[in-house]
């Protein structure tokens, strides 16, 4: 690590620890070369990687290499110890200021009204006024000192007192020294485990890369071989089919049209002809296709592990579990709470159920919270077994299913339970303490929330946990989109901006301000087609469209205007696709709706009229009826909308049919909401907080 400031050259030991050894300055995202050595980000490393080759990066110290991994400064570790240092000297700093402005010294004393404080009593450790002394007989003979003398003493005093604490700060500020070091030196070797790591997976990829090219060619000649004599029978089949036919017609046709002459003439020659051609159809193989032409069976099964998963070519010269397979009911868009029914049957190579009783093991595994469920069987009649369970987790499972050790066709499988949305009525979680949390999205599979009056960006955990803070010195960040790369659009509301950060919260690119295009309280955002950015500029009462790297999509880029009627919009907050229909939400608050548009409005041009497909919802506070929606989301079949004005989100199908409400009691003008991928939604509420349903 860097040479530390010593503990006696600094007015704080810590500022000697929170340094940058290159620009002398307090550590500004200070990330751990491979060396050990810590420098800020920006300027410093930045500096470091742009002289030459984005490749590496030289320690200015001791001058070794650290490779820059996909050539990004960011991908090094960063020094998490520091910046707790950094918090630690800020937090002491405060409290002691804090301290000394909350102590009020008084001037004149409490006993004696307008008399000074000038006299300081040893004996009763009091400060006294000169009719103190006159007036009572409690200080005869104390020692006593004007003010200024006993201050001498007392300061004497006190520096003496503080001694015993200095020799105490050296060893402790040494320890915490070692402590950090101790923290770089595991970071460092997670850093060299990590290559190992990626080295041996890139070697085992290799490995099973090459196993897969040889198992396809395997499969790839037995599938020629088989086509080949099956091709060859049904040429023969065919053309024998055809000759067979023409021949009939040709005898229907002489019996039908020729004279009485003519037949007599032909009949030999045509009785002839029909009979060689039956008796060449009925040598034909009616039956041409075997079991041993169906499989593709190879002399010794090969077999090749993926995980928990086995694919196989087997052999087919006995009952093998991968011929085995299982009817599937109820698995697409399942429910928590629905009742899930399979059949599998357990059959030999040729189709022929087995009689004989059979291991079955069914297991169900959650992998939200890694969480295992063994499912019993019943079997129903040789060689069918019925398997029925009801799901109690939501989110994404995988259903493993093995006869005999072994997988059978279809398993495993990946199954999905969906959580009713009439069932969303209490809370799960919360995540408190938050300063005005405005607007969330998922990005793999982690949380974030615009903390609106704390000017950054938080990210949660799959558990509801703070992982850090992913971006700050944003004015009032509102609302959050990602896009396919992983991009991240934000709108912030203190400067009426646009903003494109990437996957780490590194800043790339902003709106630029124009009188003619400014924003005015940008709110919704959300990505269309993979490369349209809109974002709903709800003081202007319109749609700005925007292309990924910020620019405005010429005379597309405004869409809609203020108004009441059907296409026009009055404080337009919340927006959101469906790409799978086509169709786009926008929540018109002020006209209490959701009007849904095809995606084709963005192909018009100014100042064509709207027209939106449909209209859901209306002004009021009875279920199905809307008061100031804000955001919307939609989730497989259904559309949840933050139905601010009734403390509320509301349920509705995509076709606009009413379904259900939740959050009544919690919520408090619930403002931005997501769902994850494993469908759990999170709403913001007015009162700094973000539940879980």
């Amino acid at each position: 690590m860097a040479d530390r400031v010593s503990f006696y050259q600094t007015k704080d030991g810590l500022e000697g620890e929170i340094t940058c050894p290159l620009c002398l300055n307090v550590f500004k995202d200070p990330k751990i070369l491979a060396c050990g050595h810590i420098y800020c980000r920006d300027p410093c490393l930045s500096g470091l990687a742009t002289q030459g080759n984005d490749e590496d990066a030289t320690c200015p110290e001791c001058r070794k290499i650290s490779h820059i991994r996909n050539g990004d400064i960011g991908s090094f570790p960063t020094a998490f110890h520091i910046r707790r240092l950094i918090d630690l000297h800020d937090s002491m700093h405060e409290v002691r200021l804090a301290d000394l402005s909350d102590q009020e010294t008084p001037k004149h004393c409490q006993t004696h009204s307008g008399q000074e404080l000038a006299i300081y009593c040893h004996e009763c450790e009091e400060v006294l006024c000169r009719d103190c002394l006159i007036a009572t007989t409690t200080h005869n003979g104390h020692q006593y000192d004007y003010i200024a003398k006993a201050a001498i003493r007392l300061k004497k005093v006190l520096n003496e007192s503080v001694e015993p604490a200095k020799s105490l700060q050296k060893p402790l500020f040494q320890a915490l020294i070692k402590i950090e070091g101790t923290k770089a030196d595991i970071l460092r070797q997670q850093l060299l485990i990590g290559k190992d790591i990626d080295t041996e997976v890139d070697r085992q990829v290799q490995k099973l890369t090459e196993k897969r090219r040889n198992l396809h060619s395997k499969l790839s000649s037995i599938t020629t071989q088989k086509t080949t004599n099956v091709v060859a029978r049904e040429q023969m089949l065919s053309k024998t089919h055809i000759e067979l036919s023409e021949c009939i017609c040709t005898v229907e046709d002489a019996v039908e049209k020729l004279n009485d002459l003519d037949v007599v003439f032909r009949m030999k020659k045509l009785e002839k002809q029909i009979k060689q051609l039956t008796v060449k159809a009925e040598q034909m193989p009616l039956n041409p296709v075997t079991s041993a032409d169906t499989y593709l069976c190879t002399a010794t099964p090969d077999s090749v592990a993926l995980s928990s998963k086995q694919f196989y070519l087997c052999s087919g010269k006995q009952a093998l579990a991968s011929k085995c397979t299982f009817q599937k009911e109820g698995i697409r868009n399942a429910w928590v709470g629905q009742e899930i029914r399979m059949l599998i049957k357990v059959c030999d190579s040729k189709g022929v159920d087995c009689v004989d009783e059979q291991t079955i093991s069914v297991e169900l595994l959650c992998l939200r919270d890694v969480s295992m469920s063994l499912l019993s069987t019943t079997c129903t009649r040789p060689g069918h077994y019925l398997v029925q369970f009801t799901p109690k987790n939501r989110g994404r499972h995988i259903l493993v299913i093995k006869v005999n050790g072994f997988h059978i066709l279809g398993s495993p499988r990946d199954v999905f339970i969906q959580m009713p949305p009439q069932k969303l009525n209490v809370p799960i979680s919360l995540i408190p303490r938050l300063k005005h949390p405005s607007g969330l999205t998922c990005l793999d599979g982690y949380l974030l929330v615009c903390e609106n009056e704390g000017d950054q960006i938080l990210m949660y955990d799959k558990n509801f946990h703070r992982v850090k803070i992913l971006a700050k010195d944003l004015n009032k960040p509102n609302n959050v989109a990602i896009d396919r790369d992983s991009n991240i659009y934000v709108t912030t509301t203190g400067d009426n901006l646009l903003h494109k950060l990437d996957r780490d919260g590194q800043h790339l690119l902003s709106t630029t301000p124009n009188r003619d295009q400014q924003l005015e309280f940008p709110h919704g955002i959300c990505v269309v087609k993979s490369n349209l950015v809109c974002v709903c500029d709800s003081q202007h009462h319109k749609i700005m469209v925007y292309d990924t790297n910020l620019n405005l999509k010429s005379s597309k880029s405004t869409i809609g205007k203020r108004g009441s009627k059907p296409g026009q919009f009055q404080l337009p907050l919340g927006i959101t696709p469906n790409d799978a229909s086509g169709e786009v939400f926008i929540a018109d608050s002020d006209n209490h709706r959701i009007q849904v548009f095809d995606k084709k409005i963005f192909n018009v041009k100014p100042p064509s009229p709207l027209t939106p497909i449909r209209a859901i919802s209306e002004m009021g506070n009875t279920p199905g009826k809307l008061q100031q929606p804000i955001s919307i989301q939609t989730y497989a079949e259904y559309l949840y909308v933050t139905d601010s004005g009734n403390n509320r989100v509301s349920v509705f199908t995509q076709t606009g049919q009413f379904v259900s409400t939740f959050g009544e009691g919690y919520l408090s003008q619930p403002e931005g909401i997501t769902i994850d991928q494993d469908g759990f939604v999170y709403v913001c509420s007015h009162l700094k907080q973000v539940f879980v349903f």
